[in-house]
């Protein structure tokens, strides 16, 4: 199953309908791509799911204490592996970063964590056996065009993060923001890949 494909095809149709073409917030963008998903591929066996608890996959809470945005997975009726309860599992998280909610520098570094997450995420399933194939995205949906465009380094700590975007984002990356104001964020992510924002 190509899940980058989906959605890219879940874009192609919503912008070819006749009304306005606008997410007005996450949860919204999440109810709407969960649905389409679920009308292309119930009839292949998949399951679509919104805020899945990972104990799904066997994974302890204490270890990884997150809920997923979008789960994909099909249960496997024919493995050979007594552990793998799912052929394939696809976790997708999802943001959607708008101009009129300000705060840009959280919100890049936001998407990075998201990232960062769904690394562990992967790790943690692998982990458990129950799943033979497992593929993990981030999607960031913006109008704000410092996520892809160059930012006058005047402003240094958007430049900074900004500049992950642009170059790739991989490494140890920390918040733009003291500690105070970072809410419960962490004040620092080590990313494993390499990643290129398309």
């Amino acid at each position: 199953m190509n899940l980058l494909a989906l959605i890219s095809q879940f874009f192609a149709t919503y912008s070819q309908c006749n009304f306005d073409f606008y997410f007005y917030n996450e949860a919204a963008l999440k109810m709407e791509l969960c649905m389409f998903l679920q009308s292309v591929l119930c009839k292949s066996g998949y399951k679509v799911q919104v805020e899945r608890n990972i104990s799904l996959f066997g994974i302890n809470p204490k270890v990884y204490p997150h809920k997923v945005d979008i789960i994909i997975f099909k249960p496997d009726y024919q493995t050979h592996n007594a552990l793998a309860l799912y052929s394939e599992c696809y976790a997708l998280e999802v943001k959607l970063p708008l101009k009129s909610t300000g705060q840009l520098p959280i919100r890049m570094y936001d998407s990075i964590v998201d990232m960062k997450l769904m690394e562990d995420f992967k790790c943690e399933v692998r982990r458990s056996g129950k799943c033979t194939i497992v593929k993990t995205f981030v999607l960031t949906l913006t109008d704000n065009n410092n996520f892809y465009n160059n930012v006058s380094p005047s402003n240094t700590q958007l430049a900074k993060i900004a500049s992950y975007f642009q170059n790739g984002i991989h490494g140890t990356i920390l918040t733009p923001y003291k500690k105070r104001f970072n809410g419960n964020r962490p004040m620092k992510v080590t990313v494993i890949g390499q990643y290129n924002v398309n």
